[in-house]
């Protein structure tokens, strides 16, 4: 009973979730019992996997609301809505074209089928150093170079957008060009699953990409509506996408046994949103604009603004991201969405109070005053600081030290090696800040100095990451064993 009597535990110590899932753990969106929805494909409750009946009905109401030609729900997440898509435009052999800034899963699926990945980077914020937009021209620019030197056919491009911090690309821009050479375009809009209802209760400025070209969009209701956990959207846009090997991948990658009470919660949050209104949306951006305005007077806690940024993820700058975030969990009881080195990331919803905003800025004005009155900053520690907030990818751009795909890879024999001793090598594992889970050294990638050091100073700021083995108070760091595969 351990997991489930501290889950209670945590649910009474009234921390004030700033992070996912985006119910926020209302009770306005309280379903009953869960066991007595928990069944499975019996006579008259349909089948996932072949919806003829309550679930076909449901899939065509979201058809007609999202406008496209398929909407499927999704009860694993939108891991596995990205890994059929992919796999139903693309097979062994064939080249995709994905951003750098993709999720894990699409890293994993890539390996795993085989493929041929062309990373296309993400524009950086010099001020912030935060990975921003994939800009039209630079898929422009890679796919005139690949079709220059190579014959083989470019099968997908993926792009994440928004990104995790609430970036938006020129879905549309980039769609025009990804069509002008015959390839679909996949957009993993995880965070943006609100975007849509936004667009169509009050016209929002930042449109979703199921209006601007894309061929299938992703979507994870969890992240940013009220939904359960593990629950997601997968859009067919355009009749260039083959329905059935969607079809026939979702039953691969879903489960054989998908939860009623994920669907259940998929449906919930779907026609409660639909039938609201433009009222909660309303209350929603008041929210958002008045705490942006409020916060614009703080000194030193700025909130990170960006022109092609959507509202809802609350960016706060900060010179120790995870420091930040460690204050205002064990001093407010608030708990954020991540802690980079240099930000944190609170995430909100509709479902956010203004209790729960009033609550983030009164613990953020008095934290900034503690930062003024006890301000010494030095100008190494200012150096220090510009050091600090690097991002990997801007490097990476500029040299793609790729020695292996990410299929050779798996076939290698691979060891572990001190962190020092593992430059020059080839990295045996992906390895990523989790969250979000966006790997920044790449199995088959060779590991440089550079790397190093960002997973030094990643460690330094106590951040979290994924793919490091850590015993006998050493890191470790998995690499293809070179002497074994000779």
């Amino acid at each position: 009973m351990k997991i489930y009597d501290d889950l209670i535990e945590y649910s009474k110590k009234n921390i004030y979730a700033m992070h996912m899932p985006g119910h926020k753990r209302n009770s306005i969106y309280n379903m009953p019992n869960p066991y007595s929805i928990d069944v499975t494909e019996v006579d008259g409750l349909d089948n996932l996997h072949k919806p003829e009946q309550m679930i076909r009905e449901f899939m065509d109401d979201m058809r007609d609301f999202y406008g496209s030609i398929e909407t499927f729900p999704l009860v694993n997440g939108s891991t596995c809505g990205l890994m059929a898509a992919i796999a139903s435009l693309a097979s062994f052999g064939d080249y995709v074209i994905m951003s750098a800034n993709c999720h894990r899963s699409v890293y994993d699926l890539v390996g795993l089928l085989g493929l041929n990945p062309i990373y296309i980077y993400p524009n950086i914020d010099k001020n912030s150093a935060i990975g921003t937009e994939i800009a039209p021209e630079s898929l422009e620019k890679i796919l005139k170079e690949h079709y220059e030197n190579e014959k083989k056919e470019i099968k997908a491009v993926i792009i994440t957008s928004p990104t995790y911090e609430g970036v938006v690309s020129d879905v549309e821009g980039i769609g025009q060009i990804s069509h002008k050479y015959k390839i679909p375009l996949v957009v993993d809009q995880a965070h943006g699953a609100h975007l849509s209802f936004l667009e169509k209760a009050i016209d929002a400025s930042t449109p979703s990409a199921l209006s601007l070209g894309a061929d299938i969009v992703v979507e994870s209701l969890h992240k940013t509506l009220p939904s359960l956990t593990q629950t997601a959207l997968l859009h067919v846009c355009h009749e260039r996408i083959d329905l059935e090997r969607i079809r026939k991948n979702l039953g691969i990658f879903e489960s054989s046994s998908p939860s009623y009470v994920l669907l259940a919660s998929i449906a919930k949050c779907f026609y409660e949103l639909r039938e609201g209104g433009r009222k909660p949306w309303l209350a929603y951006e008041k929210r958002l604009d008045e705490f942006y305005e409020k916060t614009g007077a703080l000194k030193n806690l700025k909130l990170w603004q960006y022109e092609k940024k959507e509202k809802s993820k609350l960016i706060i700058l900060a010179e120790n991201g995870p420091d930040l975030g460690k204050k205002l969990r064990e001093k407010y009881k608030i708990e954020t969405e991540m802690a980079a080195s240099n930000y944190l990331l609170a995430m909100t919803s509709i479902c956010d109070t203004d209790e729960g905003f009033e609550r983030l800025f009164k613990a953020l004005s008095e934290l900034d005053e503690e930062i003024e009155n006890q301000k010494e900053i030095d100008s190494k520690k200012e150096k220090d600081k510009k050091n600090d907030i690097e991002n990997i990818f801007l490097y990476k751009n500029k040299s793609i030290p790729y020695l292996l795909s990410p299929y050779q890879i798996r076939n290698k024999n691979k060891t572990y090696v001190e962190l020092e001793e593992s430059e020059g090598k080839i990295a045996g594992e992906n390895v990523y800040f989790y969250p979000p889970g966006i790997p920044f050294l790449v199995e088959g990638e060779k590991i440089d100095s550079r790397i190093i050091d960002y997973i030094k100073k990643g460690i330094e700021k106590g951040m979290n990451i994924v793919g490091l083995l850590e015993e006998e108070n050493k890191i470790r760091l998995k690499i293809v064993d070179e002497k074994k595969n000779n």
